[in-house]
């Protein structure tokens, strides 16, 4: 595979990625932008202790959501910034919350990281969690 095919494919997964399905009976796919994820489902009440994620996805839209998935990333910040390390702990990982977002209702979940994060001294963790797609479920 050349170079330029690698990176088009990565661009068109990263597309595919970004990118959120509402299905609705006997209708076709509609196709919602990273933008417009936040006028349909926001991520409240959000809690990062020891790498455990807890938060709320709130529903802002008439109809239920499912397979709503979630990018986590786990940036990691050197004491010394000037003089970083090779061996960058920090990680990101894709995950779909379990169950149902009602309509204009919440649901709580919790992200736990597999590996453990480790617990280091020369840097930390700088957490962060978005809502990276979904399938919005029609009348």
């Amino acid at each position: 595979m050349t170079r330029n095919a690698r990176y088009l494919r990565v661009a068109l997964v990263a597309l595919a990625m970004s990118c959120a399905v509402t299905v609705g009976a006997e209708e076709q796919p509609e196709i919602t932008t990273v933008g417009g994820i936040a006028d349909t489902v926001a991520i409240e009440n959000l809690v990062v202790r020891d790498g455990v994620v807890n938060g709320t996805l709130a529903n802002r839209t008439g109809r239920a959501l499912r397979d709503v998935k979630i990018l986590v990333r786990y940036a990691w910040l050197w004491k010394n910034e000037r003089a970083p390390q090779r061996d960058n702990p920090g990680r990101s990982y894709y995950t779909i919350v379990a169950g149902e977002v009602p309509s204009h209702g919440t649901l709580t979940f919790v992200y736990r990281p597999e590996p453990p994060l480790p617990q280091r001294t020369d840097g930390r963790f700088d957490p962060s969690v978005e809502v990276v797609g979904f399938t919005e479920v029609g009348d």
